[in-house]
């Protein structure tokens, strides 16, 4: 693993955090913050990586950020990234 698969698993690790405060505050808007924040995340270290000879490292973060974003989008009551 290197720094950048570091850093977004990092992001992903927060996950909890942000569903709990959506739910104190009774306020979807930080959670679905975050969640568009990952999704960027996500896009942009998918963009830097080579789809080729891919590292064992970059194809473990990216199941677990994708199982992330996929959990706070049912969260939020959007549509389940495995039906699309």
């Amino acid at each position: 693993m290197n720094e950048d698969d570091m850093k977004l698993l990092g992001f992903c690790s927060y996950s909890r955090y942000y569903r709990y405060r959506s739910i104190l505050d009774r306020n979807t808007n930080l959670l679905a913050s975050y969640v568009f924040d990952l999704a960027k995340m996500i896009t942009l270290a998918y963009n830097r990586e080579r789809i080729a000879n891919q590292r064992e490292g970059f194809t473990w973060t990216m199941t677990r950020a994708l199982n992330t974003l996929g959990d706070e989008m049912y969260n939020l009551g959007m549509f389940p990234m495995s039906e699309v």
